[in-house]
């Protein structure tokens, strides 16, 4: 079951070394100790899972989880350097499906994404299942919503409780150029109304210490995806403690 707390995940992408994983970590789960209301994902690179797990199962908590960055389409067979969720389930709760890096660098469409769902839920995985769209417009809503659709295509909206939308805006990624919170929380309003709202929404694009709050004062913004902000431990602790409820 997915937490009713604000949800704060940590994409740390292709960046971290051994030791900065457990080092980050570790400084995360020693800051969440005093922390009850927010949940909190990690997703570090594929070779750190295990050795992560690790370091959090000494001390655990119940709202830090392990999430991976992606899954293959394919569930096993003959997919050299590929990694299935079968092979992950006990290691992870969460994973990160569609990114746009995803997408544009690996010619990754939503067929695939839709394939990667499918069997990251029947794995018992929580899908964080990414949509945005390229540019800013006034059908902005409509189009994330179709493109949202066809990647959820033959998933039962029973299954829809078990997954996480992460609203991504391709254009406000790794920029300076946060979305507004308003047009954030109108996309996300849209998303719930035509979809579920058993969905949780969470915005990811340029998101750090100084702007997480103006997201989650909103009521249909349940939480964020961090990139950069989250390689950083005291910004990322900042972070979690804001969504907390901390000033």
């Amino acid at each position: 079951m997915i937490s009713d707390h604000p949800i704060i995940v940590a994409n740390w992408k292709m960046n971290t070394s051994l030791a900065d994983a457990i080092i980050l970590a570790s400084s995360i789960r020693k800051a969440l100790e005093d922390m009850q209301h927010v949940e909190v994902v990690l997703c570090p690179e594929f070779v750190w899972l295990y050795p992560v797990k690790e370091e959090l199962s000494k001390f655990p908590l119940n709202n830090l989880k392990i999430g991976a960055q992606n899954i293959s389409q394919f569930d096993n067979g003959s997919y050299t350097g590929e990694i299935s969720a079968q092979m992950i389930k006990n290691l992870v709760q969460f994973v990160i499906l569609g990114h746009s890096e995803r997408v544009d660098n690996f010619d990754e469409d939503e067929t695939s994404t839709n394939k990667k769902i499918k069997l990251a839920l029947d794995y018992g995985i929580h899908p964080i299942v990414c949509v945005g769209e390229r540019k800013k417009s006034e059908t902005s809503s409509s189009y994330v919503i179709s493109k949202l659709k066809r990647i959820l295509k033959s998933v039962s909206r029973e299954e829809y409780q078990n997954i996480i939308i992460a609203y991504e805006p391709t254009w406000a990624i790794g920029t300076d150029e946060e979305a507004d919170s308003d047009y954030v929380d109108e996309i996300a309003k849209n998303i719930k109304k035509s979809l579920s709202e058993d969905l949780r929404f969470l915005y990811g694009g340029s998101v750090d210490d100084n702007n997480v709050s103006k997201y989650l004062i909103h009521r249909n913004i349940d939480g964020l995806l961090v990139g950069r902000a989250s390689l950083k431990s005291s910004e990322f602790i900042e972070i979690c403690s804001l969504a907390n409820g901390g000033e």
